[in-house]
């Protein structure tokens, strides 16, 4: 997936699939405020509860979700050794709810890659 500007990518899929605003509120369990805001970029960086919805909805893989909006670094940024440490200070950054949801998330893939 190409680097793209959150907002535009939604409104591609959207597009790509007539769907409306309350059309993927509905499928994501989302509200169409936060929809519009996301379209609008009122809000840039959805949370990742919603992008996995969003994620879920269009069939793509959520990884790539979080690099578009920036909550995972791009490839290649990705294929360099980060140690140990800097991952415990990035998570340290993280309140408890987004290091359960990433938790979560990490066993989902691991599951996934047996």
């Amino acid at each position: 997936m190409e680097k793209k500007i959150f907002s535009e990518w939604l409104q591609e899929q959207m597009d790509g699939r007539n769907l409306t605003q309350a059309d993927l509120a509905k499928a994501t369990g989302l509200t169409r405020t936060a929809i519009s805001s996301y379209l609008n970029q009122r809000r840039t960086k959805p949370d990742p509860e919603a992008l996995l919805a969003i994620a879920k909805v269009f069939h793509v893989d959520p990884i790539n979700l979080f690099r578009i909006v920036g909550l995972l670094p791009n490839e290649r940024e990705s294929k360099q050794d980060i140690d140990l440490g800097n991952w415990k200070e990035i998570l340290s950054k993280l309140s408890k709810r987004d290091q359960e949801l990433l938790r979560e998330f990490a066993i989902t893939m691991i599951e996934k890659n047996k």
